[in-house]
């Protein structure tokens, strides 16, 4: 990539797109007080400002489609605490009476599929 590790600069240009470097030992980056926002701004940079990908939406839920099933992650792990609802029809694979359903409604640390 041509990063030169001894420049000191976090920021690059590589190829068509940007590369950030922390250059902290990651146990010691995540165990300092607020250091979620240091890594969150430089999150944002990359999205709005280098990738121009519009604004950056922070949200509870993971969402990953496989062919006819739905993967999906509430987590409990910030302010929002809104269920996701996925529209039917729809059956849930963790409830052993595989019920034919209308909606699920998702709550915070929950999985299912």
């Amino acid at each position: 990539m041509g990063i030169n590790a001894n420049s000191g600069k976090q920021k690059y240009k590589v190829g068509l797109g940007t590369v950030y470097v922390i250059r902290e030992n990651p146990k010691d980056f995540v165990m300092q007080v607020n250091n979620d926002g240091s890594y969150l701004n430089t999150v944002k940079q990359a999205y709005e400002v280098d990738a121009k990908a519009g604004k950056l939406t922070i949200k509870n839920n993971l969402y990953l489609e496989r062919g006819p099933y739905d993967i999906i992650a509430v987590m409990n792990e910030n302010d929002d605490t809104k269920p996701y609802v996925v529209k039917g029809p729809v059956i849930d694979l963790f409830d052993p009476t595989l019920p034919v359903l209308a909606e699920k409604q998702l709550t915070p640390a929950s999985n299912h599929i």
